[in-house]
């Protein structure tokens, strides 16, 4: 943990209880300390109460089309060095913490990543940290706090419809990763395809891969789709996108929806489909809730 931050009293013990059901790797959920956030600048207030209602959201979606059955929901999205832990044998297997200026905690989840690494997002493992502006690390949450005083417009982030792709195409490849098939011919020319990328090169990637984290950094699948979707498509208001997500979730999850129900191919059900057409609808009443309703 930080300097900065103040654990609950039970926090040694809730990471022990995720490592010893099989994580190798805990985040727990970080929250401002209501005193700094109370004399925070009101724009820096609103850009982390909307980015964090975005990225829960997009972690929700997440769960929902690409599940994963070491970090199941409920979990959030925080992995960062104010609450992480790791046994020490994932710690030694990665070489430690990478030699970094700044983010060197984002430098270890992403070794963390690339060696599937079982990271659980627990909410049990919570901690308050000091929502200051002023910091020794050159990036982090204070310029992230400062940055966000001095932004006025809403920001920019990808859409439902890009990342309902990107989670669905992912979780698929996933499948066919496991499976052993992911070399069948009719697969990798899919993939190929998909990702305009060259049959031959690919298949190298996959033969030399290892761990499906190093596969997906080694094909640059979340760059490839994002560069070849639509332009007009890919990214939107932040404000307008979480709402976007927040009904999609609530029709995937009223329609019974799961990542496991996935047809043949890459492209996204039609299920999907039709619930990400219908949140254009002029007449849509929004909802906060992520969750299905009662």
């Amino acid at each position: 943990t930080d300097g900065d931050t103040v654990v609950e009293r039970d926090w040694v013990e809730r990471n022990l209880d995720s490592l010893h059901k099989g994580a190798d790797a805990v985040g727990g959920d970080i929250s401002l300390h209501p005193d700094g956030y109370a004399k925070l600048p009101l724009a820096s207030q609103r850009h982390y109460r909307e980015d964090n209602s975005y990225l829960k959201a997009v972690t929700r979606l997440e769960s929902i089309l690409d599940p994963d059955p070491h970090d199941p929901w409920p979990r959030h999205h925080h992995n960062f060095g104010a609450s992480l832990a790791c046994t020490n044998s994932l710690y030694t297997r990665l070489g430690g913490l990478p030699k970094a200026d700044c983010l060197e905690d984002v430098a270890f989840v992403n070794a963390m990543t690339r060696a599937d690494a079982r990271l659980r997002h627990s909410p049990a493992v919570k901690v308050v940290t000091a929502a200051r502006t002023s910091g020794r690390a050159r990036i982090g949450l204070a310029s992230q706090l400062r940055e966000w005083h001095a932004a006025h417009a809403d920001p920019l982030v990808d859409t439902a419809a890009f990342l309902t792709d990107y989670f669905e195409c992912r979780a698929r490849i996933r499948t066919l990763w496991k499976e052993g098939a992911l070399l069948e011919a009719g697969n990798l020319q899919a993939l190929a395809t998909l990702l305009d990328m060259d049959r031959k090169a690919l298949q190298t990637h996959i033969e030399d891969a290892g761990t499906f984290g190093n596969l997906l950094e080694a094909m640059d699948l979340r760059g490839r789709m994002w560069r070849r979707a639509d332009p007009l498509c890919r990214v939107g208001k932040r404000s307008r996108v979480t709402e976007q997500i927040s009904f999609l979730i609530r029709s995937l999850l009223s329609a019974k929806h799961r990542a496991g129900n996935a047809a043949p191919g890459f492209r996204s059900q039609r299920s999907t489909r039709d619930a990400l057409e219908s949140i254009h609808a002029p007449d849509l009443p929004w909802r906060d809730s992520l969750e299905q309703p009662a």
